[in-house]
């Protein structure tokens, strides 16, 4: 038996905005169904704004792999890319910035509990697993172990952080 894809992992049709049936653009498939109808590449396509946009979003998609890659790739990188510009590799790496805010936000609000190592890693793994450098981050909880505040005490390179032992703990006593 065949495994069926999620929607969003379906690849994108190679047809420029203007061939596509009015029913089949992304702008009125998301007005009509909402953002999870579309797939990655046409969600990324609504971020290039031009008539060649699904095409492109699909070149920009095979280029780096997936979805994280374009969320990593820099300026420069997104530029070599046909159809992006200063102004639409902006606009990519602003989308992917309030994403990860997004979801910052969220688990921050809630006061999260940290009460195994797996908890801490699952509050910090969305932030952190983009990074570039290596961070030291620490967690300080209140006496019911919910999250106080996230500090990043160190960025070191791009695979080692080299810290003082004091300096884990000045954040936790001011």
């Amino acid at each position: 038996m065949e495994k069926q894809l999620p929607m969003w992992d379906e690849p994108a049709k190679m047809l420029t905005v203007r061939e596509m049936a009015d029913s089949e653009q992304p702008v009125p498939r998301l007005q009509k169904y909402g953002p999870k109808a579309l797939s990655n590449t046409e969600l990324l396509a609504l971020l290039l704004g031009n008539p060649h946009q699904v095409q492109d979003a699909s070149v920009l998609m095979a280029s780096f792999d997936n979805l994280i890659g374009v969320a990593k790739a820099n300026t420069v990188e997104l530029k070599q890319c046909p159809g992006v510009g200063a102004t639409v590799a902006a606009r990519i790496q602003a989308a992917f910035e309030l994403g990860e805010r997004l979801i910052v936000e969220r688990t921050y609000s809630d006061r999260p509990q940290v009460r195994t190592p797996s908890d801490a890693a699952n509050l910090l793994m969305p932030e952190m697993s983009l990074l570039d450098q290596e961070q030291m981050r620490i967690v300080l909880l209140d006496t019911k172990n919910r999250v106080v505040t996230i500090h990043t005490v160190y960025q070191g390179s791009v695979n080692t952080a080299m810290i003082r032992v004091g300096e884990l703990f000045r954040e936790a006593i001011r």
